[in-house]
């Protein structure tokens, strides 16, 4: 060992003396000796260290001379393991196979939609089927609106979402759904939840201003009439907004639609007569949007639409025009492949009359020209004097069917002008008083009034 120790309070390094500590001690727990934090021998000291060492040299000598251990045996190998035993047998959910009839609907929620089935027997009894059925004869997706036949499994017997469905089959084409020379008779039901045990109450919206939006100067009734130039009206006289209450439930709290118009139906005044009504708009009470997911919603075709109580939903005159229309089997609109983005109509996200090929297919308006291989031959001109669509409905509009690309041919296009003035007065100012080209939407066929 090298160096000095110095555990003395009473001298440091420095020279300088100090007062000692009143104790202090240095313990060796691996052996019995116990030496004062202060050592007045220097003889003393060395005794300390000389014994550490002699101790050190004793250890390191008699473990020199114990003789190597055995070397160690491998232990035997191990029996192999039984293979575990296989998983319990868990029996299958029981479910009951139900051969369902009725007009297959779309429900126009984001980002895919949903797929019911009215049954023939109860029209206001839907079941929710996994996806948009596929016809066994065909192997073609079957269309919204046609009656047809499937096999639905149910996990019981009151339940109306189908787990899978199985020999789906058209049973009848589906008839074009009117839209001119329509009147609405609209039944407008504005739902307040009461409280119950199983979730609290949500207030609804104010009636005097849902049916203001309806009624009143430049209302959704004007806003069909100009845009529609007349072959879509609301019977005025008709028109009914009518509060309802109906108690909360886990369904109702979840958003779940047919629920929802289930019980305000039951809960209407007996004085209505809801036979009497064409079209059922339900207006949701408060906070309801982020649990739905949407602010409006229709049956595509149907009668049947829902809305929020905000400026999204029931008081966006937009909103109100395509779920409505979508009553009556119109689809959104689309921009450059991408649904909703079509600014210029009220089927995408603007607050103006549908667009040039959606008027066509409505039967609002006509074209003022049909070009196609006969009609515009190759190396010709021809000259057309094209009047804002608002000023239809006849001629406002060139529908240009691309017939000498085939088989590139798949959908034709329109050509209409467009001005803020009547039902379009909301027309985005980048659209106004410019020539639009629009094609049908991807769900309509070139062959289908596209």
């Amino acid at each position: 060992m090298s160096g000095s120790i110095n555990n003395c309070g009473r001298w440091r390094t420095d020279g300088r003396h100090k007062e000692p500590q009143q104790q202090q001690q240095l313990r060796l727990r691996r052996g019995s000796l116990q030496l004062p934090n202060c050592s007045h021998s220097l003889s003393l000291l060395l005794l300390v260290q000389l014994a550490v060492l002699s101790a050190t040299l004793l250890t390191g000598a008699n473990a020199a001379k114990k003789p190597p251990p055995p070397p160690l045996r491998k232990p035997p190998p191990s029996p192999p393991k039984a293979p575990p035993p296989p998983p319990p047998v868990v029996a299958a959910a029981p479910s009951i196979a139900l051969i369902l009839k009725g007009r297959l609907q779309y429900r126009t929620t984001k980002p895919g939609g949903k797929w019911m089935l009215a049954s023939a027997v109860n029209i206001d009894v839907k079941y929710l089927l996994p996806g948009q059925p596929v016809d066994i004869t065909t192997g073609q997706p079957i269309p919204a609106g046609r009656w047809i036949s499937l096999t639905c499994f149910l996990p019981n017997s009151t339940a109306t979402t189908c787990s899978n469905i199985t020999n789906a089959m058209i049973n009848q084409a589906a008839l074009p759904v009117p839209s001119t020379d329509i009147t609405l008779r609209v039944l407008v039901m504005v739902v307040n939840v009461s409280a119950s045990t199983q979730c609290g109450s949500r207030a609804g919206a104010n009636v005097t201003q849902v049916e203001n939006a309806f009624l009143g100067p430049n209302g959704y009734a004007d806003f069909f009439g100009n845009c529609s130039y007349g072959k879509m009206v609301f019977d005025r006289q008709a028109l009914k907004v009518v509060p309802v209450a109906v108690n909360c439930s886990l369904p109702i709290a979840m958003c779940n639609e047919d629920a929802i118009s289930m019980a305000a139906k039951q809960a209407l005044p007996a004085d209505i007569q809801i036979g009497s009504y064409s079209h059922f708009v339900f207006v949701l009470p408060a906070n309801m949007a982020v649990t739905c997911g949407w602010v409006g919603l229709a049956e595509l075709p149907g009668t049947q639409s829902w809305f929020t109580p905000d400026n999204l939903g029931i008081f966006s005159k937009g909103t109100v025009m395509q779920e409505m229309l979508h009553n009556f089997g119109l689809y959104h609109g689309w921009k450059d492949g991408l649904e909703y983005e079509d600014y210029s109509t009220a089927m995408g996200s603007g607050d103006s009359c549908p667009s040039a090929p959606e008027l066509w297919r409505l039967g609002w308006a006509t074209p003022l020209a049909q070009l196609n291989s006969s009609s515009f031959p190759r190396a010709t001109y021809n000259t057309f004097n094209l009047p804002a669509t608002y000023l239809g409905p006849t001629g406002v509009m060139i529908k240009i069917q691309p017939d000498w690309l085939d088989p590139l041919y798949t959908k034709n296009l329109y050509l209409a002008l467009r001005m803020k003035a009547a039902g379009d007065r909301d027309l985005l100012d980048q659209f106004s008083g410019k020539f639009l080209t629009r094609s049908p939407t991807p769900s309509l066929s070139k062959s289908v009034g596209s």
